[in-house]
């Protein structure tokens, strides 16, 4: 298993705890939202972003347990290509399993409906 990066949870930006929170299946978190677009549409699209977290841990990716203190290293390169999907121009690594970039355009798309934009910093993510 990777380390966990030395970045906390909460100190991540508001819509990167929100993605966390969606890709970790963490409900319990998700029900505490303050923003009312995302408790509204929240139960339907946590399925598309779970899948995502399954086709990810199916390609030896690490989504942490809910609840977890800190953002694992997978979990802070699929929230980078979901900011870089979020935006018009954007590629993904020419190696990257199809089931996770289609997986990661869906998650992007439906972020972008309910107007949750991922800041450009998350991009700068290594």
């Amino acid at each position: 298993m990777p380390a966990p990066s030395p970045l906390l949870v909460r100190r991540r930006p508001h819509v990167e705890r929100h993605v966390i929170a969606l890709l970790r299946g963490d409900g319990e978190a998700l029900s505490k939202v303050g923003d009312r677009r995302v408790r509204l549409l929240l139960r339907a699209e946590m399925e598309l972003f779970e899948g995502l977290a399954r086709d990810a841990e199916r390609q030896s990716f690490t989504v942490l347990k809910p609840r977890a203190p800190y953002v694992g290293s997978d979990e802070l390169l699929l929230i980078k290509w979901l900011a870089d999907a979020q935006r018009a121009s954007h590629t993904f690594p020419p190696d990257l399993d199809g089931r996770i970039v289609e997986g990661v355009k869906a998650c992007a798309e439906w972020l972008t409906a309910v107007g949750l934009r991922l800041p450009p910093r998350t991009i700068q993510i290594r």
